[in-house]
Parts: structure tokens; C-alpha cells; sequence
């Protein structure tokens, strides 16, 4: 029976930040619903102020300011149970994923 090697020697892997979503680049439910998320975790404000104060700035149709809402309240909603999630299949560290 041969046994797999795993090397002696592990890399660390390099932690790759993604580039910010600009406030000015906001197309769609889905990019406003990001750039919510990314507000939030920076200042803990509530979504529902901070998705109202992006809202007023952009001429999003109806449909995708409730794809935002959704989005974007849902993600907030089932973090804990995506984080268990993720937990349970990722052995990096939280911070690093």
C-alpha cells in the first residue's frame, strides 16, 4: 500500500483582497447589494439605511432595488448559517476566505 506524500515543505497561501466595488459602478440589485454588504461589515450601519442612502444616488429599476433588498437583507439573515457552513468545509482561517 503506498502512502501519499504531502511534502515537508507548505506554502502559505497569499491572501488576495478583491478590489472594493466603487459606489459609482453600481448597475444592478446584485452590485448594490454588495457594495451594502461591504458598507455594513466597515461601519455596522443598518442595511436598511445604508441600501435607502445608495438607492437615492442610482436610477436602479424597481425590480433591482428589491434584488438588492433581498440580496442583501437574506445575506445579513443567514450569516451565522453561513458561516457554519463555510466552517465545516474550509480549514482556513475565517478571515482569510
Amino acid at each position: 500500500m503506498s502512502k501519499r506524500r504531502t511534502g515537508s515543505r507548505r506554502h502559505a497561501a497569499k491572501t488576495v483582497e478583491p478590489e472594493p466595488l466603487h459606489v459609482d459602478q453600481i448597475e444592478s440589485g446584485r452590485a448594490l447589494a454588495f457594495v451594502v454588504l461591504q458598507q455594513y461589515d466597515a461601519t455596522g450601519r443598518f442595511v436598511a439605511d445604508l441600501l435607502a442612502e445608495l438607492d437615492s444616488e442610482h436610477n436602479l429599476s424597481g425590480q433591482q432595488r428589491s434584488q438588492a433588498v433581498d440580496v442583501a437583507a437574506g445575506t445579513i439573515r443567514r450569516r451565522r448559517t453561513i458561516d457554519m457552513l463555510l466552517q465545516s468545509q474550509v480549514k482556513r482561517p475565517r478571515a482569510e476566505v
